[in-house]
């Protein structure tokens, strides 16, 4: 019940001052920017390796040294005025860019696109995925009604185990699209858009389709 009485405390804080409208900004604005990317052609990989090479290291010497600053002010649990009140969402996107460089310059190499090939899977799977990991995070592991697991690690164990757990769903995702074509968020959310029910399962190609095929 102080769980519970907690969380709806957030909430009523929130919604009185109009913060989750602020969220709900904030998270679509990120979202046409992903838009935009993906007009440019960047997020497809349409542009040349010099490109890629030159917007990664402009975006991770920007998001580097302000994610470092940002965490030693965190890590010193006063209440000081921060940069990191001004820089995190320039810090946030710029590594975002810079992880998205980074990733194209990688698949532009055979090693590369061998190391990043499970994750093919996980990004056909995403909304899904995200809503499994929420579920996990939110309740079954740390709320006091489920495992009850929450204040009981530091931040060493809190790494590894948010590891583990995107290790098995990467995993799960890699096994899930051997037998299905879509992840079920995204099923029912195309579905409900196209308003009509999508397969979902995977052909098995017979031998009679192959003959009827050739």
């Amino acid at each position: 019940m102080t769980w519970a009485a907690y969380q709806w405390s957030v909430i009523a804080y929130l919604q009185s001052r109009g913060l989750e409208l602020v969220f709900v900004w904030e998270a679509a604005g990120v979202m046409l920017i992903g838009a935009a990317l993906y007009r440019l052609g960047i997020l497809q990989g349409g542009r040349s390796r010099a490109f890629f090479a030159r917007m990664t290291l402009i975006a991770y010497g920007i998001a580097i040294p302000l994610r470092m600053i940002g965490a030693a002010e965190q890590m010193r649990f006063d209440t000081a005025p921060k940069t990191l009140w001004a820089t995190a969402e320039v810090s946030r996107l710029a590594m975002t860019l810079g992880h998205v460089g980074a990733v194209h310059l990688l698949v532009g190499t055979i090693v590369g696109a061998r190391l990043l090939r499970p994750f093919a899977a996980a990004g056909r799977t995403a909304l899904s995925l995200y809503v499994l990991q929420t579920i996990m995070g939110l309740w079954i592991l740390f709320p006091p009604f489920a495992l009850g697991l929450y204040g009981e690690f530091g931040w060493a164990a809190l790494m590894g185990i948010a590891l583990a757990i995107n290790i098995g769903l990467v995993w799960l995702a890699n096994a899930y699209l051997r037998a299905f074509n879509i992840a079920p968020v995204e099923w029912a959310w195309r579905s409900l858009l196209e308003r009509r029910r999508l397969p979902w399962r995977k052909t098995r190609i017979t031998p009679a389709m192959r003959t009827a095929s050739a």
